[in-house]
């Protein structure tokens, strides 16, 4: 009964998406680093190589981070899971990428990462070593 007083009475509803009608924030994604060089890495070395990016959420809505790939699968780099996939404004999740070459020849993949940041639906870590 009460949606119906307000639709009488002329009161606006809310935006689509908004509890009060204010336009909603929005996420901005920032990873460090952006490119990782392994250097040289013996082939199967007993050493793990692994370095951890960091995505933190410098906007003002959280940040949800859909998924995390490596553009070609084949290359001898492992990715950890996110941290957290709902970045609220201000905090950062994280994961690992672990280099561990199977020949000995240059390697380098790129990270794509996937999230709701709407200028970057797509945010990249390079990654290389040999």
């Amino acid at each position: 009964m009460y949606l119906i007083a307000m639709l009488a009475c002329g009161t606006e509803n809310p935006q689509p998406g908004t509890l009060t009608g204010k336009p909603e924030g929005t996420p901005d994604i920032e990873v460090n680093p952006a490119e990782i060089a392994f250097g040289q890495v013996m082939v199967n070395d007993a050493v793990t190589h692994t370095e951890i990016v960091t995505l933190t959420n410098t906007g003002d809505a959280p940040l949800e981070l859909y998924d995390l790939s490596l553009e070609d699968p084949t290359r001898p780099v492992t990715l950890s899971a996110l941290s957290t996939v709902l970045v609220p404004p201000g905090q950062s999740a994280t994961f690992a990428a672990t280099y561990e070459p199977r020949t000995a020849e240059a390697s380098e993949v790129d990270v794509l990462i996937h999230s709701n940041d709407p200028d970057e639906e797509f945010t990249i870590v390079h990654l290389q070593g040999t």
